[in-house]
């Protein structure tokens, strides 16, 4: 997916405005809240998708302070709301977006996919 692809405008049945990038195992970032680390299986400009553990206690429409590390090593903090939540998956609505640092991942995550 080149980077052209990354912000793209809503689609009708795709009701997302905006790619995702998608992560393979050995490279997910991290989302820290609290105490707690949790695997983010996929992230946009304006959300995130996230496996929670077993001890994490969420409700949709709760909010979220947190920091997401990337496999660099770099992080960034979010505030975000719960949008969805279930047994095995978790989505967050990020407050005010995060698009530069998600352009650099997608950057990233072509160089290595590069042969």
């Amino acid at each position: 997916m080149g980077i052209k692809k990354l912000i793209k405008a809503w689609k009708g049945e795709d009701k997302r405005y905006y790619d995702r990038v998608e992560y393979p195992p050995d490279q997910r970032p991290v989302l820290k809240v609290g105490e707690h680390e949790m695997e983010v299986i996929n992230i946009s400009v304006t959300g995130l998708y996230f496996l929670p553990n077993k001890e994490t206690h969420l409700e949709i429409d709760q909010w979220v302070d947190g920091e997401i590390v990337f496999a660099d090593g770099k992080s960034i903090d979010i505030t975000g709301q719960i949008a969805w939540e279930n047994d095995n998956e978790a989505g967050l609505h990020l407050n005010g977006g995060i698009a530069f640092p998600i352009i650099e991942e997608q950057i990233s995550l072509q160089k290595t996919e590069s042969p």
